[in-house]
């Protein structure tokens, strides 16, 4: 795996792609529908905050169901 690449403690977009394991085409699908908080520089240029990218894998995450056998 590359390393994730910081620019004034933000992550471009294929940084936080890395970051969280996904695509860059998925993560600018989450940014269209408003899942997840990032800094817009240009039509092109995106930056996300460590914090917000945990916060959206926080509000992704759910308990597992119990298992009765």
């Amino acid at each position: 795996m590359e390393q994730v690449i910081l620019y004034d403690g933000l992550l471009d977009l294929k940084g936080a792609a890395e970051y969280l394991n996904v695509t860059t085409r998925f993560l600018r699908g989450v940014c269209k529908s408003g899942q997840i908080t990032y800094v817009k520089l240009s039509q092109k240029h995106f930056r996300f905050r460590r914090e917000e990218l945990e916060a959206y894998l926080y509000r992704r995450t759910r308990k597992a169901k119990a298992v009765y056998a």
